[in-house]
C-alpha cells in the first residue's frame, strides 16, 4: 500500500494523499468517502454499486451512531457539571 501511496504522491505533488482499504471500513467512514470520493479509474456501475452499498451500510448502522452520540452527550454534560461544582 505504500508503494501505491507514493506513486500517487509522485502524480499529485504538493497534495496531500491518503489510502484506505474501502472493503475494511467502518459504515460512517465508508459513506463519508464515497460521498465526495471520485473514481479515478475502474468500472463506473461497480463503483455506483459500491455507492448505494455503502449507503445501506451506513443506514443499518445509524441507529448505533445515534446511541453513541447519546452516550457521549450525556458523559460530557456529567464531567462538565463535575468540574463547575466547588
Amino acid at each position: 500500500m505504500l508503494d501505491i501511496q507514493a506513486a500517487f504522491q509522485v502524480l499529485f505533488p504538493g497534495s496531500d494523499i491518503d489510502l484506505a482499504i474501502l472493503n475494511r471500513a467502518d459504515p460512517l467512514f465508508l459513506k463519508k468517502i464515497l460521498e465526495s470520493g471520485r473514481l479515478l479509474y475502474g468500472n463506473e456501475k461497480e463503483f455506483a454499486r459500491l455507492r448505494l452499498s455503502a449507503f445501506k451500510q451506513y443506514q443499518d448502522f445509524r441507529p448505533y451512531l445515534e446511541l453513541e452520540r447519546r452516550y457521549v452527550a450525556r458523559r460530557l454534560a456529567a464531567l462538565c457539571s463535575e468540574t463547575s461544582r466547588p
